[in-house]
């Protein structure tokens, strides 16, 4: 029998190297959005939002944005399992602006940053969650461009407490514009890192105008559609000709920002939009001689731009935490709670191992009996063959040998049944006790009683899993006297109860299993 080591250490590697996957979530008032990347794909699931859930990026109506929540869940994963996210939140509750600070030693540098972000705040800076990262530095000018974001801190624990519920498990929390430009410089392939963007991305809640310096974002605004088309009835009917006015006067205004502030003038755009598109182009190519560049990602082709924010969420999700530096605005908790579940899952990986190794063993056993079968058969065939009526005594004497040789091979066999057997007993008893008992001691001779000891926390743990014992169908007589359960000083449960295993044959022996 011929093996592959290949198929078999694979996934053993691939056990030991996995970690927990990061999805982007996208929240707007009209819709939820998940996107996971997966080496060249994505796995996606959406949810329309019905109206008034969430109004101006401000959650209203909790119990259907649950639901709403639970139905994205059972989309991209119907185990209750918690699926980790890059959250982006409405872009209408962010504020951010680019500042700058002398080079100074990192405890002044560090003052200088906070002062600039407290005098930047638009709320009670107390009453905030913000952020900042570093856009670049400019040795020249002995300074560094950084970029806060602001966001009121009631709202995004509004979110924050529903997501967990829901079971999504935060690591980052973030706005549309930074994930956008994070989709630009690594994804797109019409970057050129010292060129200038005005980034124009429409999407159902309104326009998000962006100005990306060496593939960096400096400046992010935002105006929802109510703003834009207030003498519109029906927002969603209405044409280019109510919002032109307001791309004329927005643009300009974004425009001169950036000649303000740097001195030069934008000649490049990128736009994002799924609709108005050839008229957009059309107004910023002939009214501000700008040149026009579509977003697409070349590999993924055929995902429409309503997916490119999320995109670009579930790209930081394949960032290692140590190393992700970007604006999050939540509190260090979220970090803290990714690790704990990421410890659970390290321990679930090297139970997995443990299996696996067990497997292996197992099937190293099985081939070894195999091969001595068939060699022992090699053997008794040639000697058949080979010797004539003369040598029928010394044929027999091999007889016996043969005969010697596989009574070893079935006792090598039945060690390996016998493994796989109270391998499946101690699998089982595990399974029972579930994540609410600790076994500590059992002790099993077959066909005698099996007497089993454990902690709980509490003494109705203790008794549910006797009851859980009672129910298997090959466990009879399950005893436990309530003088064996007892309370220990730090407030745990000790027990201990005894039963018997119906499908063993009395008056066989077996090792003592303790653990």
């Amino acid at each position: 029998m011929k093996f592959d080591f290949k198929k078999i250490l694979g996934p053993l590697s691939r056990l030991i190297t996995s970690s927990l996957p990061i999805g982007g979530l996208e929240i707007s008032d009209s819709s939820l959005r998940f996107l996971q990347v997966k080496n060249n794909s994505v796995v996606r699931a959406s949810l329309r939002l019905p109206p008034k859930i969430i109004q101006d990026g401000v959650l209203k109506d909790a119990r259907l944005f649950t639901d709403a929540l639970r139905g994205l869940h059972q989309q991209i994963n119907d185990k209750p399992k918690p699926i980790n996210v890059i959250l982006i939140i409405p872009s209408a509750l962010i504020y951010a602006q680019s500042f700058s600070v002398p080079i100074l030693e990192k405890k002044q540098m560090s003052e200088a940053i906070d002062l600039n972000l407290q005098m930047l705040s638009p709320n009670d800076i107390d009453k905030s969650y913000y952020d900042y990262q570093e856009i670049s530095e400019n040795k020249s000018l002995g300074t560094v461009d950084l970029l806060g974001a602001f966001v009121k801190g009631d709202v995004i624990d509004d979110y924050k407490k529903i997501i967990k519920a829901s079971g999504f498990n935060i690591i980052a929390i973030e706005f549309a514009g930074l994930a956008l430009t994070r989709l630009i410089k690594q994804r797109w392939t019409g970057l050129t890192t010292d060129q200038r963007y005005l980034v124009v991305s429409l999407d159902s809640s309104g326009v998000l105008m962006l100005i990306l310096k060496n593939g960096n974002l400096y400046f992010n605004h935002f105006t929802p559609w109510k703003e834009i088309v207030q003498s519109a009835k029906d927002s969603e009917k209405f044409e280019f000709k109510d919002i032109k006015e307001f791309f004329s006067r927005e643009v300009q205004r974004v425009l001169n920002f950036y000649l303000g502030r740097f001195g030069n003038s934008l000649q490049e755009s990128i736009l994002i939009s799924p609709s108005f598109n050839y008229e957009i182009v059309k107004l910023l190519s002939e009214e501000f001689k700008l040149k026009i560049r579509n977003l697409a990602i070349a590999e993924l082709p055929k995902l429409r731009p309503t997916w490119f924010a999320a995109l670009g969420a579930g790209l930081r999700g394949l960032v290692s935490r140590s190393k992700d530096t970007e604006i999050s605005l939540t509190q260090t908790e979220a970090q803290t709670e990714y690790y704990f579940e990421r410890g659970l899952h390290f321990l679930a990986i090297w139970r997995n191992i443990a299996l696996s190794v067990l497997v292996f063993l197992l099937i190293a056993f099985t081939a070894t009996a195999t091969f001595f079968r068939q060699e022992a058969q090699k053997l008794e065939n040639k000697t058949a063959s080979e010797f004539s009526i003369e040598d029928a005594r010394v044929q027999i004497e091999a007889q016996k040998e043969i005969s010697y040789f596989n009574d070893l091979v079935d006792s090598i066999a039945g060690a390996v049944d016998q493994e796989s057997g109270l391998s499946f007993f101690m699998s089982e008893l595990n399974r029972l006790a579930g994540e609410t008992i600790l076994l500590t001691r059992i002790n099993h001779n077959i066909g005698a009683l099996v007497s089993l000891a454990g902690v709980a926390d509490s003494q109705q743990d203790a008794i549910a899993f006797k009851k859980r014992l009672d129910s298997y169908p090959d466990y009879i007589g399950v005893d436990l006297p309530l003088s064996n359960i007892r309370t220990e000083l730090n407030g745990t449960i000790t027990f201990s109860l005894t039963f018997k295993v119906a499908s063993e044959e009395t008056g066989s022996e077996a090792p003592t299993e303790e653990s």
